[in-house]
């Protein structure tokens, strides 16, 4: 065996590894948010959680921002927070099933490879334009440990917001509640706060 490759194998495999958890760890804490809103008491929480478990992730983030907009109760800043927010889970929703769909060759090379810091991933597009075409990405421990910080920040972000903005309507519904949670970035995007992270 080839020490080099099993080490800079083994970073890449934990990798894709921690992005799983990190993305099941936000859709587990916004079906929790979404489900504790939904059930009227405790009693009702098996079945709705049961509903909530037959939902693509797809799908929950969709019931989410139906229960969490309610533009009657949201402050126009509140409702730009949370579109920036759901807007940015949809895409690592894509991105994710970018990556869990795509077929990965990790550590392959031959007996010149010195290398295998590098993986290649294969995905298929279904799309009616491209029948049969297919994108070809190289990732990198590092590439995806960069993934794996902006789905961590995504789940503290996401968590703040389904904490503030899914208790029953009307208890959250006070305008501007939302936005008093959050700081807009350089990049556009809201944060939690750093002093509350």
């Amino acid at each position: 065996m080839n020490k080099t490759r099993d080490e800079q194998t083994a970073k890449i495999y934990a990798r894709i590894g921690e992005y799983v958890v990190e993305f099941s760890q936000l859709v587990h804490w916004l079906k929790i948010m979404l489900a504790s809103s939904i059930a009227k008491n405790s009693s009702q929480q098996p079945t709705v959680n049961d509903l909530l478990d037959e939902l693509s992730d797809g799908a929950l983030i969709r019931v989410v921002r139906r229960h969490l907009v309610a533009p009657e109760y949201r402050s126009t800043e509140d409702r730009k927070i949370i579109d920036e927010i759901l807007g940015r889970i949809g895409s690592a929703e894509a991105e994710r099933n970018q990556l869990l769909h795509s077929v990965w060759f990790v550590g392959w090379g031959n007996e010149q490879t010195t290398d295998w810091s590098k993986a290649a991933r294969i995905k298929s597009t279904a799309k009616r334009t491209k029948i049969g075409a297919s994108e070809s990405h190289n990732e990198s421990e590092e590439s995806i440990a960069a993934r794996v910080r902006n789905l961590s920040e995504l789940r503290a972000d996401a968590v703040r917001l389904v904490t503030i903005g899914l208790v029953p309507l009307p208890e959250s519904a006070v305008p501007g509640k939302i936005a008093r949670n959050f700081e807009r970035e350089a990049d556009g995007r809201y944060r939690v706060p750093q002093r509350s992270r």
